[in-house]
């Protein structure tokens, strides 16, 4: 089934035909776990991925630490480490990117966005708190907001042309 055909290394686990295998090159990775036919199908440099999905992060020739789910999630990917891509065809475009967070289910719709370092985190779309919202920091919104504050004592609905301080 060629998975990990030319793959050297330990602690490896591919499963799906040509998973891991290494495109005509001796590789050297350890302990990764890859399941769909051709997932990390380029990697020649890369240790603690972890890829499901049929072509998943299939042109990847060095990449670190990542997670891959979803078919052709990272596809064109060739050079990351750190990352999370969730969805069918989640980060299908990128092609070096470290420390990145992308959920989408196509190449073009990102449903979530983030960045691990600069720990910031972009929903596209409308965001629904069935409970709290608790901030150490500030709380920054761009668009259109309506804003329910209620104490034991008051009752107060914002808008964003309102300022206001609640004590």
């Amino acid at each position: 089934n060629n998975a990990g055909r030319y793959s050297r290394g330990s602690n490896n686990m591919a499963v799906g035909w040509g998973a891991l295998q290494g495109v005509n090159s001796v590789t050297d990775t350890v302990y990764n776990t890859v399941v769909g036919t051709s997932a990390l199908y380029s990697l020649r440099h890369g240790d603690y991925n972890m890829s499901m999905g049929g072509q998943a992060a299939y042109y990847a020739t060095n990449a670190d630490c990542n997670v891959f789910l979803g078919y052709t999630a990272a596809y064109n990917l060739l050079s990351g480490s750190s990352n999370v891509f969730i969805g069918y065809q989640a980060g299908f475009n990128e092609t070096d990117v470290d420390n990145k967070l992308i959920i989408a289910n196509t190449s073009d719709d990102n449903l979530i966005t983030g960045d691990f370092i600069t720990k910031e985190v972009n929903i596209s779309g409308s965001l629904y708190v069935e409970d709290d919202i608790i901030t150490s920091g500030s709380l920054d919104v761009s668009g259109s907001f309506s804003l329910n504050v209620t104490t034991a004592a008051t009752a107060y609905t914002a808008s964003a042309d309102d300022s206001f301080i609640h004590c």
